[in-house]
């Protein structure tokens, strides 16, 4: 397990663990059973079993490291310098991962390209009073959000934060939307798709693209749905604008692929085993499937063809 999350090609071999402990204060001197590299690693893994208790995260640090640590050890260790530390790291390696050359049209064109997404952490059923889940037949579930939002051009962190599971990616998002500067570009999944949030961009002069959610009700300029062009459309590529929501009044760049067969059928049968009621598996929904669509800014075709 140890070497699946820590192999060759990871880039935590390209930074230099240890400096970055030092800057952030969290190890001044090296000790026994604590390392820079065996908190990260242990941490991942206590989370993907859903169990990150200090016990736990113990065992695992002792498995990495020659000695052994206790429980009350990493409890002293877990404190804001390791959020420092941690947050460091994260900086450090998405730098590394989405530098962009200053020369790039994507630099000259903006002036921030924030990213924002969510990831779910399972928890223990013990933190439920805590950190509820959404339950299930088993009974109560437990577990958090961490958001994050980062601007990629200029490799800066702007916020992180730990909800409850229940919290919705569109609550989450109101945050980054408080933020929203002149010639930034939003980036985000169809999850914070909200036509009061584009809006607000828009009333910033800023950009932003989404994946578009196959329950949002979207019209053609001649009022048609989109639909039905894209049940006749024959090639593969669609451009166009469009209106979205109940009364039409938002309009938007849409721009979709038609996605393989393979890819297709895939969302086909998820879509399948997930819809609760009938009605859920909609027309609109089986045609959705069957392209990758995203909307932009109407205004502003940034976008290379």
């Amino acid at each position: 397990m140890f070497k699946s999350l820590h192999t060759n090609d990871s880039p935590l071999n390209l930074l230099d663990l240890d400096t970055i402990a030092k800057q952030t204060s969290l190890i001044q001197r090296k000790t026994q059973g604590f390392s820079a590299l065996s908190i990260i690693i242990a941490l991942i893994k206590c989370l993907q079993k859903g169990d990150a208790s200090f016990h736990h995260i113990a065992l695992e640090m002792s498995k990495i490291n020659t000695s052994s640590i206790c429980r009350g050890a990493v409890f002293k260790r877990v404190n804001g310098l390791l959020m420092h530390y941690l947050q460091a790291v994260i900086s450090k390696i998405l730098t590394l991962n989405y530098s962009i050359e200053e020369n790039s049209s994507s630099a000259q064109k903006f002036q921030r390209i924030l990213i924002e997404d969510s990831t779910f952490v399972p928890m223990g059923a013990i933190n439920a009073a805590n950190f509820p889940g959404h339950g299930n037949s088993n009974g109560v579930t437990a577990g958090f959000k961490l958001d994050l939002a980062f601007d990629a051009l200029n490799n800066h962190i702007l916020h992180q934060q730990f909800s409850p599971a229940r919290e919705s990616d569109k609550k989450l998002g109101k945050q980054l939307i408080e933020n929203i500067q002149p010639n930034d570009l939003v980036l985000r999944d169809m999850g914070y798709f909200s036509i009061e949030s584009f809006s607000n961009i828009e009333a910033q002069s800023a950009f932003w693209i989404s994946r578009l959610p196959s329950s949002i009700n979207v019209l053609l300029e001649n009022g048609k749905s989109l639909e039905s062009k894209l049940r006749l459309r024959k090639n593969d590529y669609i451009d166009e604008v469009v209106t979205l929501g109940l009364d039409g009044s938002f309009k938007a760049r849409l721009v979709g692929v038609r996605a393989d067969d393979q890819t297709a059928e895939t969302r086909r049968r998820s879509r399948r085993e997930n819809c609760t009621k009938i009605w859920q598996y909609s027309t609109q929904s089986i045609t959705y499937q069957r392209w990758l669509a995203s909307y932009s800014n109407k205004s502003r075709h940034f976008c290379e063809q």
